[in-house]
């Protein structure tokens, strides 16, 4: 398999855009953490900034955390995980888009709805997914 150094590009660029994203929330809960202790704000802002870090780390490192999360059959437990906490900002936000549009309901509503439907599809899917954008083949480079 040969590996692309736009796909790298475009990997990388999808993964730190994800995470900017993530800064966010991370910033704002964990901010509000700080000013009252509130186990809504730790859970959302300690699982944002975990995934700042992860989505920063070199695509090998992910590709060995996802593995090691499949080897100890973690990796459907933690996908179902990742959809209900993304459940959260969706049922938050998507009434608010419909009710008053706002670009920034918008955009959370649409992530995070996004965020669900891709954590919550088959594993087959996603990695179909994965294939036809390359990442599969970057996570073996």
């Amino acid at each position: 398999m040969t590996l692309r150094v736009r796909d790298v590009k475009l990997v990388r660029f999808v993964t730190v855009a994800l995470a900017a994203l993530h800064v966010l929330p991370a910033r704002h809960h964990l901010g509000d953490l700080a000013s009252s202790f509130s186990m809504g704000d730790a859970w959302k802002g300690i699982g944002a900034a975990v995934a700042v870090v992860f989505l920063l780390l070199d695509g090998r490192t992910q590709a060995r955390v996802v593995a090691a999360l499949t080897r100890r059959d973690l990796l459907a437990t933690a996908t179902i995980a990742l959809a209900i906490a993304h459940l959260v900002p969706a049922f938050d936000h998507v009434p608010k888009l419909f009710a008053a549009a706002s670009f920034a309901d918008g955009w959370r509503a649409i992530g995070s709805t996004i965020a669900v439907a891709w954590f919550a599809s088959p594993r087959q899917l996603q990695f179909a997914a994965m294939r036809r954008l390359n990442v599969l083949r970057v996570a073996r480079a």
